[in-house]
């Protein structure tokens, strides 16, 4: 596996926020060190998924108890 700063873009992934771009990695650059147009579009193309409601369980955290907040 090559190391991250020699890929032409890297893509961090989270269970809450999607994919994120990675601009550095140990103290270098990821390819010219800013998002780039893919990373920078699947990012975009997540976040409206998730505003239409797909992709996620709305949460209630008005609810006194912990396991009530997915309904």
């Amino acid at each position: 596996m090559s190391p991250a700063w020699l890929s032409a873009c890297a893509v961090l992934t989270t269970t809450a926020g999607g994919g994120v771009p990675l601009t550095s990695a140990d103290g270098k650059a990821v390819a010219n060190g800013a998002p780039g147009s893919f990373t920078t579009r699947l990012h975009a193309a997540y976040w409206t998924l998730r505003e239409e409601g797909t992709m996620g369980d709305p949460v209630d955290y008005s609810a006194d108890n912990p396991q009530e907040w997915l309904g």
